[in-house]
């Protein structure tokens, strides 16, 4: 599926979808996933939609997250791999890949009330090459 919206103790909805726009650069991805919590929440508010009040998404390679910055909270998810050879050809100066994931905690007694905690595996750069 292309999109998935998930119910939970029928309080609080997570939208799913595995790609996004946050940008790319270093300095404007940070304002990227917070623009993308708040274009979800005015979208949906402008056709007579409930907002999600946590949107999951990926394919960035790179944990992000809104916080508070919005009424809807975004996090873009690690990824699974190291940098890939993609990665590698279309953003050489990128950092290397967050691998991981996230642990989403709900108390049934304090909904919509959740708890995001990053799994992040950071591996080392690689050592310069020294000719002998």
């Amino acid at each position: 599926s292309w999109h998935i919206r998930l119910s939970i103790f029928t309080k609080l909805e997570i939208d799913f979808q595995h790609h996004t726009s946050i940008g790319g650069l270093p300095w404007t991805v940070a304002g990227g996933v917070a623009r993308l919590a708040f274009r979800h929440w005015a979208e949906r508010l402008e056709n007579g939609l409930k907002p999600a009040d946590l949107l999951i998404r990926s394919h960035k390679h790179q944990y992000r997250d809104s916080f508070g910055a919005h009424k809807t909270r975004a996090t873009v998810c690690p990824a699974w791999e190291l940098k890939t050879e993609y990665v590698h050809k279309v953003v050489a100066e990128s950092a290397l890949a967050d691998v991981g994931g996230v642990i989403i905690m709900v108390d049934p007694d304090k909904v919509p009330k959740l708890s995001i905690t990053p799994v992040l595996f950071r591996p080392s750069s690689p050592k310069p090459w020294r000719p002998q």
